[in-house]
């Protein structure tokens, strides 16, 4: 989707052809069955095409992000060359805009059959027939967030996607195949890729796409293409949501109609109530309904989806005790407390939350998750000390997370590794530290701001040194434009005063003002490098310019 009325359309058969013809290529170029494929590409049919053309090679499909921004170009580098030493990929594909931009990882990484481009490997084996291979053990590998440390390589089985991506379907309303989506969500994301793409393979129903970069850059779209394809279904994370009823300016809301998004999914980050309580309130008059958010759960090494909440009823928000959640870990119900968003129930998976001992914990305690299912990853990739420490010998994943039951249905607080110091005690609680604005692109200044205690009990305000807004995209070109327009000016101005210095230079060197002036024969010599021909006389000299 590239604009109201704009839409490439492709069909799943045509984009199947063409994932043939790659697959054939990679057997021709020499990637093995179980070898490791790197794509770095952004959101588009070349994604869908290398990715399932590298299962049908019987390959390992390794989605990496693309370069976001130039000014940490250096750090992307740095972190695309790790991914790829940490992957053991054999060989990188992209596409020809990003082709410039992997050269040092590349040579830091030494993939053995290099680098080239999705139409270069589709025409390596276009009109030959694929050879197909045994099932692998791997049928793709996708990083951890790294929010608490590096990107792990999670080991994903052709199971584990598939049952992941049936129980989110199945928990849509009514028939599958009559759902629309549509994801601005970025394919190398297990979110996008398994929870969109995939998920709407498995359904057999139309996805509309959008780049990720469209959206940021006017949030708005999101909601248009929605409006447009008439969807019924579309996934985001917290800030999108926040971010999108900031940006949409009044005079969209007229041309909008929400009244068929059945189902908001809401995940990848903390839920945060206050930000999908002002999406509800700015886009009700487009007939958005409240019933149509759903706060999720889910994590990596899960494949995706751990959690959903109930699909026919409002979100539920819950108020409890701050101070019995962040230091005792117990969760109290009070009404004057902070709300924190439910994440309904376990979805095709058992759920515990456990102490740090390991011990059972009973509802209402806060402790570690612990889910067994059949999304659980086959492991960390060529890690097994790692796989150890986060799968037991029951089969039970270590999440990381903290949170607890409550009513049946769960909770979120933070991560485990999380440490902040209250009254000199520890908590691991995200609650203590929820942001006032969530950006998303990296490479931002952070806001300095600290909490202090109103008279009420249980709440806390937010004091900060100033205001953090978005800058607008037309405010930055306009920008960029004058800077240029004025720098060509100025060197414009500069070689015209180079120019007419040196012609000043050579006609003083030939002769004194006084002679050409009382020589009317000398001057007219002079004429021909007189550029323009003004003669200034006076009583005393003459100037010539």
């Amino acid at each position: 989707w590239q604009g109201p009325g704009r839409i490439e359309h492709w069909t799943y058969k045509e984009l199947a052809v063409r994932a043939i013809s790659f697959g054939t290529g990679l057997q021709n170029i020499g990637v093995h069955a179980g070898d490791r494929v790197a794509l770095v590409l952004s959101t588009g049919p070349e994604f869908y095409v290398a990715w399932f053309g590298s299962i049908l090679a019987g390959a390992v499909p390794t989605a990496l992000y693309p370069p976001a921004r130039l000014g940490r170009i250096d750090e992307w580098r740095t972190r695309t060359a790790a991914m790829l030493k940490n992957s053991g990929s054999v060989f990188v594909v992209t596409e020809p805009r990003l082709y410039g931009f992997l050269g040092v990882p590349v040579s830091l990484a030494a993939p053995r059959l290099g680098c080239t481009e999705v139409q270069k490997v589709e025409e390596a084996g276009a009109g030959e027939p694929l050879l197909l291979n045994a099932e692998t053990d791997i049928a793709a590998v996708q990083f951890s967030s790294g929010s608490t440390g590096d990107p792990k390589p999670v080991a994903l089985s052709h199971s584990n996607m598939l049952s992941n991506a049936r129980s989110i379907v199945s928990r849509l309303p009514g028939a599958p195949s009559q759902h629309r989506a549509v994801s601005w969500l970025p394919l190398y994301h297990d979110m996008g890729l398994i929870g969109c793409l995939l998920a709407a393979l498995v359904a057999r129903a139309p996805i509309t796409m959008i780049r990720p970069e469209h959206f940021v850059a006017n949030p708005g779209c999101w909601l248009q293409a929605i409006s447009e394809t008439k969807a019924t279904v579309s996934v985001a994370p917290n800030f999108a949501f926040g971010l999108t009823e900031r940006r949409v300016k009044d005079k969209m809301l007229e041309s909008l109609d929400l009244s068929r998004w059945q189902v908001a999914l809401c995940g990848a980050e903390p839920v945060h109530p206050d930000t999908l309580e002002r999406f509800v309130t700015r886009f009700s008059s487009c007939g958005f309904r409240r019933e149509a958010i759903t706060p999720v759960y889910g994590l990596a090494e899960a494949t995706l989806a751990v959690t959903f909440s109930a699909l026919d009823a409002a979100p539920k928000w819950t108020a409890f005790d701050r101070e019995e959640l962040e230091i005792n870990r117990r969760a109290r119900v009070d009404s004057e407390g902070i709300r924190v968003a439910s994440l309904g129930t376990p979805l095709d998976c058992e759920l515990q939350v456990r102490s740090k001992s390991g011990a059972l914990l009973p509802e209402g305690k806060v402790g570690v998750l612990h889910i067994r299912g059949p999304g659980v990853m086959t492991g960390y990739l060529n890690r097994p000390e790692d796989t150890a420490k986060a799968i037991d010998t029951e089969g039970w994943l270590n999440t990381g997370d903290m949170g607890f039951l409550y009513d049946q249905e769960l909770y979120l607080c933070g991560r485990e590794k999380d440490l902040v110091i209250i009254r000199g005690r520890p908590s691991g609680s995200r609650l203590t530290r929820r942001p006032a604005l969530t950006l998303p692109f990296g490479g931002c200044r952070p806001l300095l701001c600290y909490r202090r205690r109103s008279a009420i009990r249980g709440n806390t305000l937010l004091s900060c040194s100033g205001r953090l807004t978005a800058i607008p995209i037309r405010l930055l070109l306009l920008l960029a434009f004058t800077t240029t327009l004025v720098a060509i000016t100025t060197l414009a101005l500069l070689l015209l005063l180079f120019l007419l210095l040196l012609l000043l230079h050579r006609l003083i060197r030939t002769a004194s003002p006084t002679a050409a002036l009382l020589a009317p024969s000398t001057l007219r010599r002079r004429r021909r490098f007189l550029t323009p021909r003004f003669i200034l006389h006076t009583k005393r000299i003459g100037t010539i310019i």
